[in-house]
């Protein structure tokens, strides 16, 4: 896992405490997938129980750091959302809070996703 990797856990770890949620483990995948980044639950009669967002073909999406920081929102905005009101749906409140927790991400990871844009230093 490099720096970036941590990073993004150690921020969706934050974001999850801030949204007074449990944590979930951020996994990165070279695999080709149809959608870009999937929130993993198991449905059960209670609900849907976490346990994974997947970023697939990281090496491609790493081309795009940018990318990252929407990818991650989104699936976070759904396990929020699914802790909180059990809900995985698309809606107004999904957006909201995808806006809110991309704006955190981008600001905590400003320096990192700049040069991995100018292809300096690793991340």
């Amino acid at each position: 896992m490099n720096n970036l990797q941590k990073n993004l856990q150690k921020i969706a770890n934050v974001v999850t405490d801030k949204y007074k949620v449990g944590k979930i483990e951020i996994y990165f995948s070279d695999k080709i997938s149809k959608a870009p980044a999937v929130y993993k639950t198991i449905k059960t009669k209670k609900g849907n129980i976490p346990y994974q967002i997947v970023i697939y073909n990281f090496k491609e999406v790493l081309k795009f750091p940018s990318q990252i920081v929407l990818l991650l929102a989104h699936e976070l905005a759904h396990h929020i959302l699914n802790q909180k009101k059990n809900s995985l749906k698309h809606s107004i409140s999904h957006g909201v809070l995808e806006d809110e927790i991309g704006t955190y991400i981008y600001k905590n990871l400003r320096n990192l996703l700049k040069n991995q844009q100018k292809g300096g230093k690793k991340c």
